[in-house]
């Protein structure tokens, strides 16, 4: 063998094991997480595990992980959607259901709206919840309405809001900080792209990216790993991601 060919074959080798990019690309497929369906090609090497509103990509031989998952509600649309879907879930007869659904509203304009604005929202739906058995027909109808209006007050839609959010409710904020955020158009999507580390050291770096699909929050996130390790594959699956136009909206 020729010492160019030599050199070449050594350097395919170290790339291989290091970022197994010499693995055959994967073929897309269609996935469903939660109320997305996306099309997304899984990193080479590493396997699949599909928890419905999460799926989880693992490297077999490292402690490596990256999540995609449906975290709910992404703006004021989707919030109206989840409302609607409880509503619909009262008038076909599943009263707990409903009432348990709306229970666990959540989302970014929620959270983050002023202590004001959450209790205008919530005003009328608690005199429905205090009535308990007792609440008519006439009573839960209105107070499913002023559920539906009041989600105009709450807190604007931005991507900004709703990557504080994301990193408020599945990161320890307790020393982390935010190093570095940017918006990001993926086939046509805007994605908000967030790095965060260690307060004080400066280190422990780790990547999150949310997408506004339709009302709902798409989010990709490392799990587990050094961000140098993960941090090629993280952008791979990112770039690989397409939110098809026909998304499930089922609660």
């Amino acid at each position: 063998m020729r010492s160019r060919d030599r050199f070449g074959s050594a350097i395919c080798a170290v790339v291989a094991l290091t970022l197994g990019c010499a693995a055959p690309p994967a073929k897309p497929a269609i996935v469903l997480v939660g109320h997305h369906r996306v099309r997304l090609a899984s990193p080479p090497g590493w396997e699949h595990l599909d928890h419905g509103r999460e799926q989880l990509f693992r490297e077999r031989d490292a402690e490596l992980e990256i999540s995609l998952a449906d975290l709910g509600p992404a703006s004021r649309l989707g919030l109206a959607l989840d409302i609607d879907a409880a509503r619909a879930m009262w008038l076909a007869g599943r009263r707990k259901d409903g009432f348990e659904h709306v229970r666990e509203l959540h989302g970014p304009t929620l959270a983050l709206a002023s202590d004001e604005a959450r209790a205008r929202f919530w005003s009328q739906w608690n005199e429905v919840v205090l009535l308990g058995e007792n609440a008519d027909s006439a009573s839960v109808a209105r107070g499913f309405q002023s559920l539906l209006d009041g989600t105009r007050d709450l807190a604007p839609d931005s991507l900004e809001l709703m990557a504080t959010y994301v990193l408020q409710t599945t990161e320890d904020r307790r020393g982390r900080e935010i190093a570095h955020q940017e918006r990001r158009t993926v086939h046509g999507a805007t994605w908000i792209v967030v790095d965060t580390w260690s307060a004080v050291s400066h280190m422990d770096r780790r990547r999150i990216a949310c997408l506004d699909d339709g009302g709902y929050l798409l989010a990709l996130r490392t799990e587990r790993g050094a961000i140098e390790r993960t941090g090629l594959v993280f952008e791979g699956l990112l770039q690989s991601i397409v939110a098809e136009p026909d998304t499930a909206r089922t609660p």
